[in-house]
């Protein structure tokens, strides 16, 4: 056998045998693992079989090359020292991890004028020295979109809620609200897929808890003119069409999914980043600690903050926790993600973490919101805003937000609660103590599996 410890890596000595490199392999993974993350490995454990797999796999590509490569061939084993040539075409196929070519974006736009007017297909539209060229002809029309609420407590602004989500754009005008009232120049801020807001105007009626926002509009798919992450634009982005169409406005602005979708060729180093990613955790296996890592890796560099969830058991399709494919996530903000945002981070994670089981994917599923009113009343010393506050803090943070599992078949108790709110101090240091009468729930509530507890919070 070959002597393990004095290989040196730079002056390697020949290999008589295949085993001998094989075995020198297995040495330095379980050296280099190790090291890096203090996992000691056992190769009769399950993990540590599917590092020997891959040390062997190893061991007889520098056997089988040694003879035409130069001295530096052991360099090629481990991610961080290998080239480009052996990351794409060696560890790249091990890992099925790709590196990342240069891919155009797409996304939709609205385009706004004349009713019955059409955007023709292969029109351009532009912003600074970026093209974007619609995919297909879109007739511009009228668009009613129901309102199941408007909010006017906002300064200066009105805000409405839709009865359903609509992919619309920050600086589209709105034609009209509520029973007729007209502007033309009546601009709007989406802020989410089923809430706009706008500058408060005379005409509108602040009580109405129903009613209809009326657009006159078209929204084609654009694709960019080339490849790249200068590419993707966000919500509202303002683009100027690059030949005038009659009846059609020059301004164009980008829908709230936004353009997305473009990437630009992956360095290499971000590339050895990935599959280094990966080969620090090959002890891990396919855990629901090591995807949710993975997820708030991605998320630190993106778009949206969120809460995650992966169920600790099984998933909805009955799968044991070592398949874990169904990942939970909302936003911060409690709306939910997009369909773009759920596309690119399941494009993520099937990158840089391909699932085992080919007959498996990824499934970032839908949370559903299940309401749960609470009631509380204060004795009259007590009734304080600084004591309000902190009874809203503390049950929308620790009863709402009971663990990272949260929601799934979660039972809220009124002893919880109760003992919660004994506990509690608002910010002056006043204890709440037995002063309130809790007066929902008066009885267990039951959260529905794969349900997330929206909590009311009524304090009188």
């Amino acid at each position: 056998m070959a002597d393990l410890e004095n290989q040196n890596l730079d002056n390697i000595k020949p290999f008589a045998s295949i085993q001998e490199a094989v075995d020198y392999s297995l040495y330095i993974f379980k050296e280099v693992i190790k090291t890096e993350t203090g996992y000691d490995v056992d190769y009769t454990t399950v993990q540590g079989k599917i590092i020997q797999g891959f040390a062997t796999v190893v061991g007889q590509q520098v056997f089988l090359m040694q003879d035409f490569l130069d001295k530096k061939v052991l360099q090629q084993i481990f991610p961080l020292t290998a080239n480009y040539y052996y990351l794409k075409y060696f560890w790249g196929e091990i890992f099925k991890i790709y590196p990342i070519e240069q891919t155009n974006s797409t996304g939709q736009i609205i385009v706004q004028g004349t009713e019955t007017k059409v955007v023709p297909a292969n029109t351009t539209f532009y912003t600074g020295s970026y093209n974007f060229t619609t995919t297909e002809d879109k007739t511009i029309e009228a668009v009613v979109i129901p309102y199941t609420a408007i909010d006017t407590s906002i300064s200066g602004k009105i805000r409405v809620t839709l009865n359903q989500d609509y992919n619309l754009a920050s600086g589209m005008n709105m034609a009209s609200i509520d029973g007729g009232y007209i502007a033309s120049d009546l601009t709007i801020t989406v802020l989410s897929t089923n809430q706009i807001e706008f500058d408060e105007v005379d005409g509108v009626s602040k009580t109405a808890e129903t009613g209809n926002c009326n657009f006159v509009m078209a929204r084609p798919t654009v694709n960019s003119a080339d490849g790249g992450s200068d590419y993707n634009q966000i919500n509202g982005t303002e683009l100027t069409i690059s030949s005038s169409v009659t009846d059609i406005n020059d301004t164009a602005f980008v829908s709230y999914d936004g353009i997305t979708g473009g990437l630009d060729d992956e360095e290499m180093e971000d590339f050895r980043d990935r599959i280094l990613l990966f080969f620090r955790n090959i002890s891990q296996g396919w855990t629901a600690s090591h995807i949710e890592t993975l997820i708030r890796t991605y998320n630190s560099n993106q778009y949206f903050n969120a809460k995650i969830w992966i169920p600790r058991a099984k998933n909805t399709t009955g799968n044991t926790a070592a398949s874990y494919t169904t990942i939970y996530i909302i936003k911060e903000d409690l709306s939910q993600l997009s369909t773009t945002e759920k596309t690119n981070l399941k494009a993520y994670l099937m990158a840089i973490y391909p699932i085992k089981d080919t007959d498996a994917t990824f499934n970032i599923a839908t949370v559903a919101f299940q309401t749960v009113a609470i009631s509380i009343t204060l004795d009259s010393d007590y009734n304080t805003v600084d004591m309000k506050n902190a009874i809203e803090d503390e049950m929308l943070n620790n009863v709402q937000y009971n663990d990272d599992y949260c929601f799934f078949a979660q039972t809220i108790y009124p002893e919880d609660i109760n003992g919660r709110l004994r506990n509690l101090q608002d910010i002056n240091g006043i204890s709440l103590g037995d002063n309130y009468t809790l007066d929902t729930p008066s009885a267990s509530t039951a959260v529905d599996y794969n349900k997330f507890p929206l909590l009311t919070v009524t304090i009188s």
